[in-house]
């Protein structure tokens, strides 16, 4: 697409392209005869006929798989083989400067060889090229094969000229039609102060022309975001039931408001492109009619520009056979026409509402607290408002004839300031200025001026009308905020932060001596000051979190951008660092400008941080693998960690009981009770576990009970209460202890008390009867004879009959 206005020249070619009628229409024979003879003769993969336009290559006619129909003008070799008389060959475009980084060279296209015959209509008017390509570089062609090359352009050329005579005809009454419909358009707006009788003949002399049912004219505007809408200025009647008659008759007077972003026409609006849907009800851009709307069998959708913006959309639908791109530019002085008559009624409403402001600002002026002074061409004073009076002391017969700086300026006037005003005043221009003036009673104040010229609907100076406002607060608090930017100034050299700038859009940074220094260097040695050489500082693992931080804040997600990273120090170590900054102003396009920050070197916290890790890890690493469970809970009782050996001895793994009760661990009445207990302790301090170890009963997760040695500690963890406790399975201990009594107090044949712990019953009896002053009594048994049994059937028998008898 071409950046500036098309020169004479190419605005001919243009129209001499636009006649031959070549532009988005289908292939025809007469020219793929000769690109296959081309293809054929040369022994090319590809021969095209190809014109370019002001913005793109069209393809009429193509042999070969290669498709680049579409192709932006900029990268075509095509839109330089028209700037020269005669053929233009490229034997190899790796090779050649103007074509080596073309997307059609190192995309898919993959072009090598290209050779294209100009095509010339009208007087001399290059339109395109019968081009040869390959995908191999080619040696360069014969003179024999250049002037067959040349014979086939010109059989193209005749091709092109060859237009039939009704074809003609038609074409040009369709014209004729076309420019009555235009001329009647500009008439009636000029005529009919009703704007929307204009539209409406407007509307309805395109549906004849184009022989299309129904259809609406409409001007974009756009909302708060940005975002355009639809409001129709002339719309076809197609109600179909009571509700839609009473919908066109209350809102199509003042105008329909249509934003549907999800329809044919939304789709043209936000994409600023012409929509054709033949095929409506296939078409996934649809969104659907409500029921008993007329059926639409095809529809097109023409965003109307004027003055590089979209500011109107004209609707056509159920046209017989449908819609082309060839009707689109066949109304193309009509859509022109449109554009100009919307923007002429934008123009107009902008004038009455001038009208009504003046009317305002009149007023306005009378009543404002700034100063209004209106002088003649020569800058003597004609009028001064009461709030002029206010500012200067002065009534208006006081300055009546008199220039406002032969009373109001004063010693401390700026002088080179008076000589700006002067200028500016002799050459009729508009100025801004802040100067001192004096008040009547002599005291100076500060005042801004923006003095603008008046002038005749000609252009000729009547003289000038300044507003004066009093800035002498404003000036100081400007002292102070200097003031206080040369205190920030030392505050940051004494705490050595180091500061940057960054113009986005530019890539230039602004580094003071402390950012060059925190890494080793000299402000003189980081020159050039670019953001590159920031980029090339940074530890390449942390450019890409830092860059994505950055699209973030630029995109709105994050209030600031904050990062910690690694800078490469000059002596080859790296330093960390923190960087913050903040864009603080935006291109009117929305984009970042200007981003200020501080770079903070934080590389002992990061050396303190990274041994505090190392230790947390060593200390996790122990308690995952101490042989007693590690349970820890907060306030009210809930698990926040459990460690490896809580789960072997629970059955339960972390994940299920983190963020449970601990007391599902414990059998009743302890599981009951245990809330009680630990609300109790964090209310009133009453502790009956924590710092005291004890032995309780665990319930594992398949519901048996096991004992456990409980002990329980508090903690405090970010100024919170925790509670950790470590328990240890003593299942196998009790085992052990209860074998070794059995084994102390009973007998190992008979399982009966032994001796000892009769004496401890005993003695234990004894002691109770003598408490209670009580009788006890004692009982022998002896089996008789026992020791003959045992003398002749052994001592095996003896021991039977014992546990028998046991």
């Amino acid at each position: 697409m071409q950046d500036s206005e098309p020169s004479g020249a190419e605005t001919a070619r243009l129209a001499a392209l636009k006649a031959t009628g070549l532009l988005n229409t289908q292939p025809e024979d007469k020219f793929d005869r000769l690109t296959r003879l081309a293809r054929q003769m040369f022994g090319v993969k590809v021969a095209l006929v190809s014109v370019v336009d002001d913005q793109r290559l069209w393809l009429k006619s193509r042999q070969g798989l290669l498709d680049i129909n579409g192709a932006a003008r900029e990268v075509s070799f095509t839109a330089h083989a028209i700037a020269q008389v005669d053929i233009m060959e490229v034997p190899d475009a790796l090779l050649d400067a103007r074509f080596q980084h073309s997307p059609l060279v190192t995309g898919t296209a993959r072009i090598r060889y290209y050779a294209g015959a100009p095509l010339t209509v009208g007087d001399g008017l290059r339109i395109g090229a019968l081009c040869i390509l390959d995908d191999k570089p080619r040696a360069p062609l014969t003179q024999a094969e250049r002037q067959s090359l040349r014979d086939l352009a010109d059989c193209v050329e005749q091709a092109i000229g060859h237009v039939d005579l009704h074809e003609q005809s038609v074409a040009l009454q369709s014209a004729q039609r076309l420019g009555e419909v235009v001329a009647r358009a500009q008439l009636t707006f000029i005529q009919e102060p009703d704007r929307k009788k204009a539209f409406e003949t407007l509307l309805n002399d395109t549906l004849a022309l184009t022989h299309s049912a129904y259809g609406f004219v409409g001007e974009v505007r756009y909302n708060a975001d940005e975002q355009p809408y639809l409001i129709t200025h002339a719309i076809t009647n197609i109600a179909w039931d009571e509700a839609s008659i009473a919908f066109y008759a209350a809102h199509a007077p003042q105008g329909m408001v249509f934003n549907q972003p999800r329809s044919l026409f939304g789709s043209a609006l936000s994409s600023g492109e012409v929509v054709i849907a033949n095929t409506p009800a296939e078409d996934p851009r649809r969104g659907g009619l409500p029921p008993g709307h007329p059926a639409l069998n095809a529809f097109l959708g023409i965003p109307i520009h004027h003055g590089g913006k979209m500011v109107a959309m004209l609707g056509l639908a159920n046209r017989p056979g449908g819609y082309d791109l060839a009707l689109v530019d066949f109304l193309h002085p009509l859509l022109t026409t449109i554009g100009q008559l919307i923007g002429a009624a934008r123009v107009q409403q902008k004038h009455e509402r001038a009208l009504i402001e003046l009317a305002r600002l009149s007023r306005v002026a009378s009543e404002t607290t700034n100063g209004v002074v209106i002088t003649d061409q020569h800058g003597r004073i004609e009028w001064i408002n009461e709030g002029f009076t206010r500012l200067s002391g002065y009534e208006l017969q006081e300055l009546m004839g008199h220039r406002p700086g032969d009373l109001l300026q004063g010693a401390e006037t700026d002088p080179q300031t008076i000589t700006l005003m002067r200028e500016a005043l002799s050459r009729g221009e508009a100025f801004t200025v802040d100067v001192v003036n004096y008040h009547k009673s002599g005291q100076p104040y500060w005042v801004r001026i923006n003095c603008n010229p008046l002038r005749d609907p000609l252009g000729g100076l009547q003289g000038f009308i300044a507003i004066e406002s009093d800035i002498t607060r404003e000036k100081g608090d400007a002292e102070r905020i200097r003031q206080n930017k040369q205190r920030l100034a030392a505050v940051i050299d004494g705490a050595r932060i180091a500061t940057w700038e960054w113009n986005v859009q530019t890539g230039e940074a602004v580094f003071n001596e402390r950012w060059a220094t925190m890494l080793g260097y000299t402000l003189d040695e980081l020159a050039p000051h670019h953001v590159d050489r920031w980029k090339g500082l940074l530890h390449p693992d942390d450019l890409i979190e830092a860059e994505a931080l950055l699209a973030q804040h630029f995109a709105g997600k994050r209030s600031d951008y904050e990062t910690q990273c690694r800078m490469r120090h000059k002596d080859g170590h790296w330093v960390w660092v923190n960087t913050r900054g903040r864009v603080t102003t935006w291109t009117p396009e929305g984009r970042p400008h200007l981003m200020f920050g501080t770079q903070i070197d934080i590389s002992a916290q990061q050396q303190a941080r990274i041994a505090l890790q190392e230790q947390a890890d060593y200390t996790q690493a122990v308690l995952d693998n101490i042989v007693d469970g590690l349970i820890t809970i907060d306030q009210r009782g809930l698990i926040v960690s459990f460690n490896p050996a809580a789960e072997q001895i629970f059955g339960y793994t972390a994940a299920e009981v983190v963020g449970q009760n601990v007391k599902m661990l414990m059998p009743s009445p302890h599981r009951e009770a245990h809330d009680g207990y630990l609300r109790d302790y964090v209310d009133n301090g009453h502790s009956r576990i924590i710092g005291v170890g004890r032995e309780l009963r665990g319930q594992h997760r398949n519901g048996h009970l096991f004992p456990i040695e409980l002990a329980v500690s508090q903690v405090t963890r970010g100024g919170v209460p925790m509670f950790v406790g470590l328990v240890r399975d003593i299942t196998r201990r009790k085992a052990a202890e209860q074998e070794i009594e059995r084994l102390a107090f009973y007998d190992p044949l008979t399982q009966l008390p032994n001796r000892r712990l009769l004496m401890d019953r005993l003695q234990h009896a004894m002691s109770t009867s003598k408490r209670n002053r009580r009788y006890g009594a004692l009982l022998f048994m002896d089996l008789d004879n026992f020791k003959n049994l045992n003398d002749t059937a052994g001592h095996a028998v003896g021991d039977q009959l014992l546990q028998q008898v046991a």
